[in-house]
């Protein structure tokens, strides 16, 4: 059984390998990274920066750039080979199946349209001939931002950052995705904002029934909001179980690490638990398992053979010394 074997799976990731091929040497960005997102739960996707979280998405909706290679593996999502399928059946896809949400707002909305506009064309890609305006007012009020009429006109670098990420909300809500990619939504947001536009997420969601990939590197936010947590580490997925599972019995070393590194609890910095050592190189000939050099169960039969991938209930751990 592969990590991504699941009943009721909307989107199955198999075995999945992709590389980046440059001057610089290929980078192994993710090895045999399998998952699966059942219909309507949110799945959280943790893990280190560099640890191949967004490249994973990315590659799901084939938005990276010409360096990428999958050399392996399947992605399915409602029946569609997303790997295999040709141009025009991903156009599909992309926002009427599987709509994103991207760490910088700002960035990513035209900066010389007005936001209400491009909701307007984002909704007429989706079908909707009349009334778009009127539309785009209700998603603008649906993700509640006020004075909406006003702020239609205005053009992102008029709005604040949180206001930027509603718009970008609506943006994915246009088409009625079946699932969410929300790539880390709150990154540069206050605190007070971050848990507001979590609650809008999770929000609209459930009243649309949506699926929701949760990208984060805050395990702490992951286990606030996710029914379940895959734990990634260097290109490969290391664990995936329920939320209370990870939080209260993970069974990687890595996830155990992260655990101890949340703040969370702690009273003072002595507290925290720092990760030794750094993500490995991904030009370089690496071990089966990429946590070796920093894992202190690490032992001489962890570098014999392919990293094993077990199941134990609903538990995925891919370590030989859980």
């Amino acid at each position: 059984m592969s990590a991504g074997d699941m009943s009721g799976a909307l989107l199955e990731i198999t075995d999945l390998s992709l590389e980046f091929r440059g001057r610089g040497g290929t980078v192994r960005a993710l090895e045999a990274v399998s998952l699966s997102v059942r219909a309507g739960e949110m799945l959280g996707l943790v893990g280190e920066s560099g640890s191949g979280k967004s490249v994973t998405a990315y590659a799901l909706l084939r938005i990276m750039d010409a360096a990428a290679h999958v050399t392996a593996g399947q992605a399915w999502f409602r029946g569609t080979d997303l790997l295999g399928c040709d141009a025009a059946a991903m156009r599909g896809v992309r926002g009427r199946g599987i709509a994103m949400i991207f760490q910088n707002p700002r960035a990513a909305l035209n900066p010389v349209v007005p936001v209400g506009r491009q909701i307007m064309v984002a909704l007429r890609h989706a079908g909707v001939a009349g009334g778009a305006r009127a539309a785009a007012l209700a998603l603008m009020d649906r993700v509640h931002i006020a004075d909406a009429a006003r702020r239609f006109e205005a053009l992102p670098l008029e709005l604040s950052g949180g206001l930027c990420q509603r718009i970008m909300i609506a943006l994915a809500l246009a088409a009625r995705p079946a699932l969410l990619i929300a790539d880390e939504p709150t990154t540069g947001l206050d605190v007070t904002t971050q848990a507001v536009i979590m609650d809008l997420i999770a929000e609209t969601a459930r009243e649309a029934g949506m699926a929701t990939l949760l990208i984060t590197h805050d395990l702490a936010l992951a286990g606030e909001q996710c029914d379940r947590i895959a734990v990634m580490h260097a290109g490969h997925v290391v664990e995936i179980a329920a939320t209370a599972a990870i939080l209260e019995q993970p069974r990687h070393p890595y996830t155990r690490r992260l655990l101890a590194s949340m703040p969370q609890g702690k009273m003072a910095l002595t507290e925290l638990r720092p990760i030794p050592g750094g993500l490995p190189d991904l030009r370089a000939s690496l071990p089966p398992c990429r946590y070796a050099a920093r894992c202190e169960r690490h032992a001489a039969d962890c570098d014999a053979g392919p990293l094993p991938r077990l199941w134990q209930d609903a538990h995925f751990i891919a370590c030989r010394h859980p």
